[in-house]
């Protein structure tokens, strides 16, 4: 379970870094954002009353306890906590009994920003502790080139500060609450996708096993449903896959013990009889020869389907190849043959049908079936081998007028060692193996072929479609 764990715990930091990220996010922008909003408007505030400061010391000559008490008299300044220094810093006029106090900071480095302002610069403090706002500024009082004094002003608001206090308590509670709901969903989200997937895991183990009667059953739409949906189609493929297997060494070894039980019956006879005459011993010969080309048509049919697997470390030379060439050469091989059975044999055919293939291959199949339609004929019949060319495939039908397949019978012909009738199959030397080569072969060639019996109740039709090299239609 080594790998189910790693995705869990993949998944529970991944969950768990995001719900981080979102938290910290509530509990830095909406917590700095109002600050920063109030603090702008803070300065912003006391920037304006300092000018109000100012215009009121404009027309002082002298800035002394005295002028500058005068001046400020009039100055609606309750709000604000307000000192005036001199150019030599020494304090001449505080609003001491305003009910403002000013910030410990600025009062614990008072001479440090009095000097920054001696230097003509405006100084500005914003602070936020104590459940306040506390925002200083001081301003340098100018003369032509000198400064006259400096105009400490300062605000403490404790309203905006409870309420940035409560939206904290507030964010803090919906953190706590955004949290608990978070490891709740993701337990819950982990713990389902945990189950599908130690479901998929499970069976993948049981068909590892050889259970390939093994199905997931995985509800749902998404991609581990469609895993699992995948998963089933390739265990029964498997399961198919397995069962031709089975049947194809059951076939396969009835295939080669057949003919070589006749060939041990029949060498055992000519040793245990000495008296056998001569005619009886070449009759028994030829039987044994007949039964050694059987079991040699078998094996290289065998090895002719191994080498067509997809995955064949022999792989098959493909080249430009006109099929006209191809399947009239095919029958004229085969008319002796169609003759010698009383079978009339036609050939009716378009030049130009050049499809990318293997010559040997391509010739297989049309003589497989052009040697079944004659084979499986009766004296009298005949066969009529078309070749069409169209847009951009090619289209070989050999029909004939023989015995035909039942109906039930002919969605398993190409399979292999697949028989209608095994006596008579024998008795035609057939090994169940061509139309299995030929449908292998059709589909290496990426083409089609099918068979269906004739309308009129006689024979059967064997279609094969090729696609036509591009640029050769």
């Amino acid at each position: 379970m080594r790998l189910a764990w790693n995705i869990k715990t993949k998944l529970i930091i991944s969950y768990m870094m995001v719900t981080l990220f979102i938290l910290v996010l509530m509990n830095t922008y909406f917590l700095f954002a109002p600050r920063s909003l109030i603090f702008s408007s803070k300065r912003l505030s006391l920037s304006q009353h300092v000018l109000v400061v100012e215009a009121a010391l404009l027309n002082t000559e002298k800035l002394t306890v005295e002028t500058v008490s005068a001046a400020l008299e009039k100055t609606s300044s309750e709000s604000y906590f307000i000192r005036i220094y001199d150019e030599n810093l020494t304090q001449l006029y505080s609003n001491e009994t305003a009910d403002v106090p000013l910030s410990p900071i600025v009062e614990a480095d008072v001479a440090g920003y009095l000097q920054q302002a001696l230097q003509r610069q405006n100084v500005t403090i914003s602070r936020f502790a104590d459940e306040t706002f506390f925002t200083t500024i001081l301003v340098p009082i100018e003369r032509p080139g000198a400064v006259r004094g400096i105009i400490l002003l300062s605000e403490a608001d404790t309203e905006q500060g409870a309420i940035i206090v409560q939206l904290k308590s507030e964010i803090q509670r919906i953190t706590v609450i955004t949290a608990l709901a978070a490891l709740v969903l993701v337990s819950l989200v982990i713990w389902t996708i945990m189950r599908r997937i130690t479901s998929i895991l499970r069976a993948v183990v049981s068909v590892r096993e050889g259970d390939y009667n093994y199905l997931i059953a995985l509800s749902g739409q998404d991609e581990l449903s469609d895993l699992a949906s995948e998963f089933n189609l390739l265990t029964r493929r498997l399961r198919e896959t397995e069962s031709a297997r089975l049947r194809f060494v059951a076939d396969a070894s009835h295939e080669l013990k057949t003919p070589l039980a006749s060939i041990r019956v029949l060498a055992d006879s000519i040793l245990q009889n000495e008296d056998m005459d001569r005619e009886t011993v070449t009759e028994f010969v030829h039987d044994i020869s007949n039964e050694t080309q059987r079991l040699t048509g078998t094996a290289e049919g065998l090895m002719r389907l191994a080498r067509m697997d997809k995955n064949s470390s022999i792989p098959f030379e493909f080249a430009n190849t006109e099929m006209y060439d191809v399947v009239s050469g095919v029958v004229r091989q085969l008319l002796p043959t169609a003759q010698k059975a009383y079978v009339t044999l036609d050939f009716a055919g378009d030049r130009g049908c050049i499809v990318l293939g293997n010559a040997d291959a391509l010739r297989g199949v049309v003589f497989n079936l052009v040697e079944n339609a004659i084979k499986y004929n009766g004296q009298g019949g005949s066969v009529l081998v078309k070749l069409e060319r169209g847009i951009d495939t090619t289209r070989l039908t050999v029909t004939d007028t023989g015995e035909g397949v039942p109906a039930e019978h002919i969605e398993h012909i190409f399979e292999r060692f697949y028989r209608v009738e095994m006596a008579r199959s024998r008795k035609k030397g057939g090994s169940g193996l061509g139309l299995s080569i030929a449908y292998e072969a059709v589909a290496l060639h990426k083409g089609r072929i099918r068979a269906e019996n004739n309308a009129e109740g006689h024979g059967m039709t064997f279609t094969v479609t090729l696609p036509l090299v591009a640029g050769k239609n």
